[in-house]
């Protein structure tokens, strides 16, 4: 046949017909094997999976500056609800997209480390903690100071 499709991609008429018919379809595939669906994924903890953040190394972190072990319980209860906290997933969800952009150089050093303190002390401030800040340069600093964060406010929260 001469008849030949060019310039099928998202910029024009036939590429936006086939990601609309093709989107919706992806979107239930995803959610049908793997439960993904924004609800699942408006939660701090499933935001910073992929950095190794989970409720065993916030539960580590908050024994090494607090010690009580007796609190397990409320810890994670705590924890559970702050998960989920409306505030805490934008930020943190800023706060993930920021170490994209670092990982993937599109930002600088200098850049990240002064938006995400930025980040860092808007959410101290919001939830009344004392300001963390980030400790170096390196992706496990930023995701640290992140986890402080979380601590310490379940911390406070343990203690109200």
């Amino acid at each position: 046949s001469e008849l030949y499709f060019e310039g099928a991609g998202k910029h024009s008429k036939l590429g936006e017909l086939i990601g609309r018919a093709v989107k919706p379809a992806v979107k239930e595939a995803l959610f049908r094997q793997t439960g993904l669906s924004p609800q699942m994924q408006h939660s701090v903890l499933r935001r910073l999976k992929r950095f190794g953040v989970n409720e065993d190394i916030l539960w580590q972190k908050y024994l090494a500056g607090n010690g009580n072990n007796d609190v397990k319980l409320q810890f994670t209860e705590c924890l559970s609800q702050l998960d989920r906290d409306q505030q805490l997933v934008t930020y943190t969800s800023l706060y993930v997209h920021l170490l994209d952009q670092f990982l993937w150089e599109l930002l600088s050093e200098e850049e990240t480390v002064q938006a995400g303190n930025e980040l860092l002390a808007l959410v101290t401030g919001k939830f009344g903690v004392p300001l963390t800040v980030i400790g170096g340069s390196k992706l496990q600093d930023y995701i640290q100071a992140w986890e402080k964060l979380i601590v310490q406010i379940v911390a406070k929260e343990l203690n109200n």
